[in-house]
């Protein structure tokens, strides 16, 4: 017998899943910078006696001052895109809970840490980097504080392949029909799935 493939869609369209889906990217994308952007200023502030400024480059910062900046970064990030969705509801962040969109496993059990960590550390991080703030600041640290060369130049360098992988990312899932599988669902063996209930609204908080 045959294996019966698994639909993310069930209430809705597969058009207003996929919108759906990107609205939450949108979403987490700002409520994670924003948190990002919080923090970068108060480290400043902490290494330059109390002067809060908002930074979106490393400057004014020693190596290991941006490398601390980078590991309190990099905590936000785990804390929201994978403690959140493993230990207050499961299989969601914030805006997929509001958007009623759920990330499973391929055999449709429940996300366990492991997999949320391989999801979103190797696969968006990573592989799709070019969509978070994380890696953009990642890149700049090497950039500014360790490679000797022209600056555009090594930007080039290391932007144009993830922005390849972006992009091959976002076409495997409109070629995907029936899970719409970007590369950090298929290398952890996840796909969202859309549980959406007209008339239901979810609260995030």
């Amino acid at each position: 017998m045959a294996k019966k493939k698994m639909v993310v869609t069930n209430n809705s369209s597969r058009g207003g899943y996929f919108i759906r889906r990107v609205l939450a990217f949108g979403i987490d994308w700002y409520l994670s910078g924003v948190l990002a952007n919080i923090a970068i200023s108060l480290c400043y502030g902490f290494f330059n006696q109390g002067q809060i400024e908002v930074q979106y480059n490393l400057n004014g910062m020693t190596s290991t001052q941006a490398w601390i900046l980078m590991a309190v970064l990099f905590l936000i990030f785990l804390f929201y895109y994978v403690w959140v969705p493993c230990r207050i509801w499961i299989g969601q962040t914030p805006a997929q809970r509001m958007l009623q969109i759920k990330v499973f496993h391929d055999d449709h059990s429940e996300v366990t840490f492991k997999t949320m960590l391989i999801r979103f550390v190797l696969g968006c991080l990573v592989l799709e980097g070019t969509f978070y703030f994380f890696t953009s600041t990642f890149k700049t640290l090497l950039i500014t504080k360790y490679l000797p060369f022209d600056t555009g130049m090594m930007d080039m360098l290391l932007s144009g392949p993830v922005a390849v992988i972006c992009v091959l990312s976002l076409l495997l899932a409109l070629r995907d029909k029936d899970q719409s599988r970007m590369i950090h669902d298929r290398i952890s063996h996840t796909h969202v799935e859309d549980i959406y209930v007209p008339g239901k609204v979810q609260k995030a908080l």
